[in-house]
């Protein structure tokens, strides 16, 4: 339960994290 909600958070920053670099690689 811990090992699967540690991973879903790291999948979440992943996630906000690669949309952040493709936004700001369409706006250069």
């Amino acid at each position: 339960m811990f090992l699967t909600a540690q991973f879903s958070n790291k999948s979440k920053i992943l996630l906000s994290w690669a949309m952040h670099e493709t936004i700001v690689v369409l706006f250069e």
